[in-house]
């Protein structure tokens, strides 16, 4: 009922209702059961583990260009080979529309260059330990 953490709890029927409560709060009803030993279970922290993401490079259209016109295909014959859009190939290699993964795995593959690289993202820690100084959205909340 008062919600503290008590090493005994007792199991006690308090209006109708059975409760585990704490000595102080098990006056309040009837005592069904002998005091129960309570097993606090500790919150076990685990640092965050680092995340690898993957990404295209940011001169993914000179690349694939430079690649291109070396192996000696015309845009059209290059996106018949990927089957792929003309249109797709003109604007991936002037920059207007960068690859997803699984398009930039496909030149990649094709034409045997690297379009792909692994970035390890450090996790974040928490904000109020950056900056202890300032209040979060979150602060604010356990302060009222």
């Amino acid at each position: 009922m008062c919600g503290k953490i008590a090493e005994r709890l007792y199991c006690c029927l308090i209006e109708g209702s059975e409760l585990n409560v704490c000595e102080n709060c098990a006056r309040f009803g009837k005592i069904i059961k002998k005091p129960i030993k309570n097993i606090i279970k500790k919150k076990v922290i685990t640092k965050p583990e680092k995340e690898i993401i993957q990404i295209v490079k940011e001169d993914y259209a000179a690349i694939i260009r430079s690649k291109r016109e070396k192996l000696g295909l015309k845009q059209k014959e290059f996106a018949v080979k990927l089957s792929e859009k003309e249109s797709l190939i003109q604007k991936i290699e002037t920059s207007q529309i960068k690859p997803s993964l699984k398009l930039a795995k496909k030149l990649e593959r094709f034409l045997n260059v690297e379009l792909i690289e692994q970035i390890e993202l450090k996790p974040e820690t928490n904000s109020s330990d950056k900056n202890p100084g300032k209040l979060t959205i979150g602060d604010m909340i356990k302060l009222k």
